[in-house]
């Protein structure tokens, strides 16, 4: 059984897999595939009939609701981001006014990072350094203690030799395993190399190999060490890492702030940062919550309050443009499409399946696609 997002019930096929030649179905089900009208999981399941059964997990309802108010949104897309740049070019500018060389220093590292110009490590390194002077206590935050702990391993792994010996004992097991156990190892490897399984399941896998067999792990301690920075990264919970980065950046700004101008700055910019998140789509469930709870803090006139009262005393002459109140309005309809999008989560917890049991029929077409949910799948 496979559950869809984008499709409402059980999904009915048969106008393909009523086409009896194997090869032809394949090359019409390929051809809706290219426009855009069969996805992945609809090829497979068209070409594999007898192996999956598909049921779309929507509530059409929800779905079409969601569908509309992202549609409207699209209408003031180009205002919206003409507005968002026009307020982070100009705070930027009023940053390298009014900060000191350490918060500009921890900003732009921020900014880097988030951009995908600054790699996760590098990242957390800057943070941790930056927190020693201030005695900033990392007790709470378990993961980027975690990470660090990961990040310090580093030095001490020969990567190229860890890969060497690896292969090494790979080639000592085929010489011990038995038949079925070297159809397990090849399995294994199929989906390790596939990335169907983790590195971490796959090395344990060999290493507990090893200990079945009872070879001397002295010729491969460099792939062990390598294991055990691997194992290490796997218990870092990544889903709490982001916020743990973000808090900690926080504490460190709230010691480098002079005057109330600084830390006003920085909170606006954030608020900024936030907004571009709504509108891109792009907003965690936790930072949308956060967003709720702060929602009056959010009013576009505090931003141009504050930069009419500081970009004149450095003469910066770059006001937002008149219309850009209309930004309060246009958040307010994001909301629609954030609360639909909830919505439709607690949809899929209800309608999710998990045998090929057969229930009602589904109008699948009235899902055909996907609607962006507020809630991104991606890595810290």
């Amino acid at each position: 059984m496979v559950n869809l997002e984008g499709g409402s019930g059980e999904y009915d096929l048969s106008v393909f897999t009523s086409i009896t030649v194997e090869g032809i179905r394949r090359e019409v089900a390929d051809h809706f595939v290219n426009t855009g009208e069969v996805n992945g999981a609809e090829f497979y399941a068209i070409n594999n009939p007898e192996r999956v059964k598909l049921w779309g997990v929507e509530d059409e309802e929800l779905y079409l609701a969601g569908l509309k108010a992202y549609r409207d949104s699209l209408a003031f897309k180009a205002e919206v981001d003409k507005y968002l740049k026009q307020l982070t070019r100009i705070l930027n500018n009023l940053k390298r006014h009014i900060h000191t060389p350490e918060l500009l220093k921890i900003d732009a590292a921020r900014k880097a990072y988030k951009k995908g110009n600054m790699e996760l490590l590098d990242y957390l390194g800057l943070l941790i350094k930056s927190s020693k002077e201030p005695g900033i206590e990392l007790e709470q935050f378990a993961n980027l203690r975690l990470l660090a702990r990961v990040k310090g391993m580093e030095g001490g792994i020969d990567f190229k030799k860890a890969d060497r010996k690896r292969n090494e004992l790979m080639d000592e097991l085929k010489k011990s395993l038995s038949r079925n156990e070297m159809i397990e190892l090849l399995a294994m490897c199929a989906s390790f190399e596939a990335k169907r399984i983790p590195q971490k399941e796959f090395y344990d896998f060999l290493l507990g190999k090893m200990k079945e067999l009872d070879l001397d792990i002295g010729p491969y301690k460099a792939f062990s060490a390598y294991v055990e920075y691997v194992s290490a990264y796997a218990k870092v919970d990544r889903s709490r890492l982001s916020d743990e980065l973000d808090v900690l950046d926080t504490e460190i700004r709230k010691t480098l702030y002079r005057n109330d101008t600084q830390r006003q700055l920085d909170a606006l910019s954030r608020k900024v940062e936030t907004m571009a998140g709504i509108f891109s789509v792009s907003l965690t469930r936790r930072q949308y919550r956060d967003y709720l709870e702060n929602k009056a803090s959010f009013r576009v006139g505090d931003l141009v309050e504050f930069i009419e009262k500081e970009a004149p005393k450095y003469r910066i002459d770059a006001g937002p443009d008149a219309g850009i109140a209309r930004l309060d309005g246009y958040l307010e309809d994001m909301t629609e499409f954030y609360e639909y999008s909830f919505r439709r989560d607690n949809a899929f917890l209800r309608n999710l399946r998990f045998s090929r049991e057969r229930g009602g029929r589904g109008n699948r077409r009235a899902c055909n696609g996907r609607v962006p949910r507020g809630e991104p799948v991606r890595s810290a």
